[in-house]
């Protein structure tokens, strides 16, 4: 079965619009939403994605959270990527975008921090392709 998700990338101003829709296939999808409370420190949630260059599987990536947090991987003390999400500003990938993934080793894991001062709801979505 395939799965297709779509991402769109826009600019506006001075009386114009600029835009791309990226349209992407898929295997398989891996995802998540999780509330964390505001004071936890590396809240540990199930989530396994396969971003080696050898074999990527990853289409789209959409990280978002509703309040600022950090977003760990692999282990929270000595995490082997870090985003640092700003509330409401997804950080978004695709494998055809020109720059790298910030995931840049297999994930088996990610840890949640939030001192936002409010709880923050994390989702996290992957387009995954498998297929050889």
């Amino acid at each position: 079965m395939a799965f297709t998700q779509t991402f769109t990338e826009q600019w506006g101003g001075r009386g114009t619009t600029h835009g791309k829709t990226g349209t992407y296939t898929g295997s398989g999808t891996v995802s998540f939403e999780e509330t964390v409370t505001t004071g936890t420190t590396d809240k540990e949630v199930a989530f396994v994605l396969d971003v080696a260059a050898a074999h990527n599987e990853v289409e789209l990536l959409y990280i978002h959270s509703d309040r600022d947090i950090s977003f760990q991987t692999n282990n929270g003390g000595a995490p082997d990527n870090t985003i640092a999400l700003t509330a409401n500003r997804p950080y978004v990938w695709a494998s055809d975008m020109e720059s790298p993934c910030l995931l840049t080793v297999d994930v088996t894991a990610a840890f949640l921090t939030n001192a936002s001062g409010e709880t923050a709801t994390v989702r996290v979505e992957a387009l995954i392709d498998v297929t050889p």
